[in-house]
């Protein structure tokens, strides 16, 4: 059987309105996953993406309030429901909307096996911590691999040729925040050592 692992929202609106042909042929579920003997569970977890809703530091108080009230309206379980539903309204089922809201989920056009099937898997989303520069392992490590992939370079090699870099910007953003460095670490364990 043919099994995608696709974004549902982007995947699901195409397959409606590019494949009408195979309609009620096709589903989608939580992802396959491993098998757990001790709790005898199955694990499917898979990461989150990550969009935001932001207030700048700098805003005054009376824009901060207006931000403020504006955050809580639009992430709201209603309003989200509701720009949810009324797209599909205008645009047909083509417009299907992810939200994180789960309330709002619920609340939308999806049919019982779909919901069921987004809230299973949305109880098996694990989140990857942020933290000050963790953005340069995944451009460095993306870098080895194409390295690797397009031009047969060894790929411990070609990651570990990266290291320098990667340091070097999870130095500068941790000093950036104020946060303790590698050197920080090793000058305590030198001050350790001398007692």
């Amino acid at each position: 059987m043919p099994l995608a692992i696709a974004d549902y929202t982007s995947t699901y609106n195409t397959m409606v309105i590019f494949a009408p042909e195979i309609s009620g042929l096709w589903e989608f579920t939580p992802l396959p996953g491993t098998f757990d003997p001790e709790t005898e569970t199955i694990n499917n977890s898979t990461i989150a993406s990550v969009s935001s809703l932001i207030m700048m530091r700098g805003a005054t108080e009376k824009n901060a309030l207006s931000a403020w009230t504006f955050m809580q309206w639009w992430s709201s379980a209603e309003v989200q429901s509701t720009f949810g539903n009324e797209k599909i309204a205008l645009l047909g089922p083509s417009a299907k909307y992810s939200t994180a809201n789960i309330e709002a989920l619920q609340k939308m056009s999806w049919s019982k096996d779909e919901l069921d099937n987004l809230v299973a898997q949305f109880n098996a989303v694990e989140c990857t911590p942020e933290y000050p520069g963790s953005y340069i392992i995944g451009r460095f490590t993306n870098f080895a691999f194409l390295g690797a992939y397009n031009n047969d370079d060894n790929p411990v090699e070609k990651m570990r040729s990266y290291l320098d870099d990667i340091n070097a910007e999870l130095t500068r953003k941790r000093q950036e925040f104020d946060l303790p460095t590698t050197e920080t670490f090793k000058e305590l364990g030198s001050v350790a050592d001398d007692k």
